[in-house]
């Protein structure tokens, strides 16, 4: 965290020079005094002031295991400042109003590092701004102009273990013509941020979109828009991202007949994003037509078409299917669904030059029952079943073929499987959604083998928030040209009962493949149990998971266990506890997790409030060895126009690398003038 206090230097004078130049042409304007709703040639209004003051101090201390490295770094900074906030009009109220929030100070910092057998000190003092604002032009009008800028230090958390300092800058502005049929928008933007943790992370995008709708109906919408973009990428343990991207987007969606019982909708995107001096291009078209013949039968029916290129692969897919669906009785519906996918694939080994292609035939069916039952007035019966049905052709030329872009989603504790088998995990790359930002293994992810099969977990801590998408590319050995046929059978049953005092869950999902041994393909059946029991805020939960297959197994247990209650008229308390054990038979690997958060809540008075929070939580298998804790405290005070914070901050990361400590102690006061 001490870097987090640490923020550039760069464009203060310029920043400084254009609010003087600001403040000296507002001046002669300035009105203090209520709003006039008679034309004015100019008026500003003070609608904040305040005297700010606030102190921080930062102590990590890093002890390396293996060799030498140990570290103490402190980080002592002062901040006194003056904030004003401002709502004014040109031509008031017709042509222009803006409203303006913003900070000035000098901020004084001192550091102390001592690593091995030497001491730095070092003493600075800079200046010191944060501003947001906002302005209309023309607001009355169909054009009219809108724009905001904002810069601001602010701290974000990727999960519960970690807290990074982030300075952010944000400017904005748009136009376009709002009314007639056809309404559009132009908009730039351009952001840029600073994180600061463990590792340094800078971003920076500039954005330009014109987007045109048609006037919003109950039974049509259409939405164009064409996007450009420029953004670059650097961390401190990775190698710098710099690009551009260009896009298409379009839907249109209707509706007809009576009821609305047809619908169809259309999309369609083109992207081209070079990233490094590596370019792809993708394009993809949807096409859904959705039919409802009577209120208990539905027919869906869908095409989709993509296309993706990089420089050294290709991919081009066909997807279609057909699907209807049956509420039979109120608690039983019925569903069938037949599909069918073509894909056609190229690409070159990058080291060896050598070609490969591949072609992909697959169709199948689904059909599926979900019967819910209830038992009373607290308890109901729900049961599914599910059978799959799949055959797939191979034609295959050459050893290697290339991923792009696939996408999950990353939860803490949740594995997720990548598609093909085979993969070349030193080819893996993971960025985030947009694909500007790239991620670090180990630091940010880490991947498990499973016999042929590669999986992909999010590192608590890391750079890659609890529950975001990430694009995956690869690649991986070809698979020879054969077929098989694949059946899944599945089946699902939950039994709640007195308003889910006790649940209790059972699942079965077996899939059968046949084809030639050359085929990199497995058996496997998954079992699953499970109990959970909520009384008002207390939840226990039990989960027991297998997955058995004849290229690899494994076997999980995960119990959990949540209470939140009030201690007080103004008090409240939660706490949450977590295990999960998990055992790889192929390879006797085992890895177990326990983790503890809770937090603490109360209104001492009607002037006082007090929050803590903490967390501790333990990940342990042969190959890791890790310990995470953190603790916060913050107390808030205010009274009159006067407001007093002050807290505490620990986080401890023990692994088999290091000891790294971190107290960060706070105090900010806040003196409203008006």
């Amino acid at each position: 965290m001490i870097h987090g206090m640490l923020h550039s230097r760069r464009d203060r004078a310029g920043a400084i020079r254009r609010a003087a130049c600001i403040g000296l042409f507002l001046l002669p304007g300035i009105v203090l005094g209520g709003p006039s709703h008679r034309l004015t040639p100019f008026q500003l209004h003070l609608s904040d002031l305040n005297l700010n003051f606030s102190a921080e101090r930062d102590v990590v201390d890093r002890d390396v295991k293996d060799g030498d490295g140990d570290s103490h770094q402190e980080l002592l900074v002062w901040l006194p400042s003056l904030g004003i906030g401002l709502h004014g009009a040109v031509l008031h109220p017709k042509f222009l109003v803006f409203d303006l929030h913003g900070e000035l100070g000098t901020e004084r910092r001192e550091t102390v590092i001592e690593q091995d057998d030497s001491v730095q000190k070092g003493s600075e003092r800079a200046s010191f701004n944060q501003y947001n604002t906002s302005m209309i032009l023309l607001r009355d009008k169909a054009y009219a102009v809108r724009g905001s800028a904002a810069k601001s230090r602010t701290f974000r958390d990727s999960d519960f273990f970690s807290r990074e300092a982030v300075d952010g800058e944000r400017f904005h502005v748009s136009s376009g013509f709002r009314d007639g049929a056809h309404p559009f928008t132009l908009r730039f933007e351009r952001w840029k941020e600073v994180i600061e943790g463990e590792r340094t992370r800078r971003h920076e995008e500039e954005t330009l979109e014109f987007e045109m709708k048609t006037r919003p109906s109950a039974r049509n919408s259409s939405r164009l828009a064409v996007t450009g973009e420029r953004f670059s990428s650097e961390d401190s343990v990775a190698d710098r991202q710099e690009g551009d991207a260009f896009s298409v987007e379009l839907l249109d969606a209707r509706t007809f007949k009576k009821n609305d019982a047809l619908s169809l909708t259309t999309r369609g995107d083109y992207q081209a994003r070079t990233r490094n001096q590596q370019t792809t291009h993708s394009l993809n078209g949807s096409e859904r037509v959705g039919l409802a013949h009577s209120p208990n039968v539905k027919s869906d029916a869908g095409y989709i078409y993509t296309q993706t290129r990089t420089d050294n692969s290709e991919s081009l897919s066909h997807f279609g299917s057909l699907a209807t669906s049956h509420q039979l009785y109120k608690s039983l519906k019925s569903s069938l669904q037949m599909d069918a996918r073509t894909q056609d694939s190229e690409s070159t080994d990058s080291l060896t030059g050598v070609a490969s292609s591949s072609t992909m035939d697959r169709y199948g069916g689904r059909w599926r029952e979900r019967y819910t039952k209830r038992i009373g007035a607290t308890s109901r019966l729900l049961v599914t079943t599910q059978l799959k049905l799949r055959n797939e052709t191979r034609d295959a030329a050459g050893d290697i073929q290339t991923v792009v872009n696939e996408r999950h989603v990353l939860r803490t504790d949740q594995r997720v499987r990548l598609a093909e088998p085979n993969i070349n995990n030193q080819s893996i790359v993971v960025t985030d959604i947009s694909g500007q930002v790239v991620y670090v293994e180990l630091l940010d992810y880490v991947l498990t083998q499973r016999g042929n099969i590669t999986e992909l977990e999010r590192v608590v801590g890391g750079g890659i928030p609890n529950g975001a998408a990430v694009l995956v590319s690869y690649e991986a050995t070809n698979q020879p040209t054969d077929s098989s046929t694949t059946s899944e059978s599945k089946m699902e049953a939950r039994l709640e009962l007195f308003d889910r005092l006790l649940s209790i869950h059972a699942g079965i999902n077996t899939t059968d493949v046949s084809g030639s041994d050359a085929l990199s393909i497995q058996d496997e059946t998954v079992i699953s149990l499970g109990a959970r029991s909520e009384w008002n805020a207390y939840t226990v939960s039990a989960d027991y998971h297998t997955i058995d297959s004849e290229l690899s197994a494994l076997t999980s247990w995960r119990f959990r266990q949540s209470a939140g209650f009030a201690t007080g008229p103004a008090s409240s308390i939660s706490i949450t506890l977590s295990e999960l054990y998990t055992e790889f038979e192929d390879t006797g690997r085992e890895q177990e997790t326990y983790s503890i958060t809770g937090q603490y809540r109360t209104l001492i008075s009607s002037t006082v409030a007090f929050i803590a929070s903490g967390g501790w939580r333990m990940e342990s298998s042969e190959d890791v060895d890790r310990r995470l804790a953190t603790m916060r405290a913050t107390f808030d005070f205010s009274i009159g126009r006067f407001v007093l914070a002050t807290g505490y901050e620990f986080e401890l990361e023990d692994d088999e690398t290091q000891i790294r400590e971190d107290h960060f102690f706070f105090i900010r006061a806040k003196r409203d003038l008006i």
